[in-house]
């Protein structure tokens, strides 16, 4: 079946009908790229963050009706490995990366902007994460973050044992994780929605390369470079940082997540502003992939860079003219 995809002006054209080798292909690649955090549980989690790619290719390229049958079919198959596998756990998670590239496909499609794209894609599936979550997790034993704990603190403490450390090594870890462990999983929900507003935000990207390299037009978006974070939203970062210095724990836990969930969306402002001047600068495309890999893997790094996206409301690094709200194009 033909499916419309918009033209560089906004227009719309007929786009040639899907074949069965890419739906193929695209059911492969999803189910491929998800297995890799199963079966290499650790390195696998960098590959994984991409299976919501073809869905979002799918989606734009095909429409709703055809696009529908990449996410469908890898739900299927990829649900019939994970179970014959015995990986009830991951099927959740499995399907909300589905989710998402879903969503994102047709917030392209309807020519949103990358901050509405993104952010109805991200908040959506977050929403949706927390209700599985509630649904598979409600009836436990001291309540959802008593169980929460436990499952980390034997994650943990299952690391520590592999790692070849001394008994006493290990007791002073452990001791450490007692305190750490709480505080992390009372901030997982902001960390969870940060972290999903950033896979939304990669998978945007590199499906919008991949479609210039298919010669597929995109929609009418200026270049993402030049991608501000919508401005009201430094009062949320405020909002934030006052919260975590009232007195109640509760008042510290739910400033923490929103500085959290922020920060992403700052990260990926600071992300822009360093792409502008790379680009600006000529910078050589293998020294801005380590810069890049530096920006999500270097956890100091990353804090430099939610700050520089965050000082750049009222700074104006690259001197724009006018905030836009563009997407990766290339």
């Amino acid at each position: 079946m033909a499916a419309e995809t918009l033209t560089g002006n906004g227009e719309r054209r007929q786009s040639p009908p899907m074949t069965v080798r890419e739906l193929a292909v695209g059911i492969g690649a999803t189910v491929a790229l998800y297995m890799t955090v199963v079966l290499v549980p650790v390195t696998g989690i960098f590959a994984s963050v991409f299976t919501p790619l073809p869905s979002v290719v799918s989606l734009y390229r095909w429409g709703r009706s055809t696009g529908i049958l990449v996410p469908g079919g890898a739900a299927l198959v990829g649900g019939i490995f994970l179970l014959a596998m015995g990986s009830y756990q991951t099927l959740a998670y499995y399907l909300e990366l589905l989710a998402l590239g879903t969503l994102l496909g047709l917030g392209m499609r309807r020519s949103w902007s990358l901050t509405r794209v993104v952010g109805d894609a991200a908040v959506k599936v977050f929403l949706l994460g927390a209700v599985l979550f509630w649904l598979t997790h409600s009836g436990s034993e001291g309540g959802i973050f008593a169980h929460l704990e436990r499952r980390l603190m034997a994650l943990m403490t299952a690391l520590v044992q592999d790692s070849g450390l001394t008994q006493a090594q290990e007791a002073l870890i452990r001791e450490n994780l007692a305190r750490i462990v709480p505080f992390v999983v009372r901030i997982f929900p902001g960390i969870a929605l940060g972290s999903t507003i950033v896979f939304a935000w990669l998978n945007l990207y590199l499906a919008t390369r991949f479609l210039i390299r298919r010669r597929v037009p995109l929609p009418p978006w200026p270049d993402w470079r030049r991608w501000s974070a919508p401005e009201f939203l430094v009062w949320g970062v405020i909002a934030a940082g006052f919260l975590t210095i009232l007195p109640p724990v509760s008042a510290k836990i739910v400033g923490l997540n929103l500085l959290f969930a922020l920060g992403a969306v700052y990260l990926l402002h600071g992300v822009a502003i360093l792409a502008f001047y790379l680009a600006k600068w000529n910078v050589p495309a293998l020294l801005r992939g380590v810069i890049f890999g530096l920006v999500f893997l270097q956890q100091f790094v990353s804090l430099g860079v939610v700050v520089l996206g965050l000082f750049d409301t009222w700074f104006d690094f690259r001197r724009l003219n006018k905030k836009a709200d563009p997407t990766p194009a290339g």
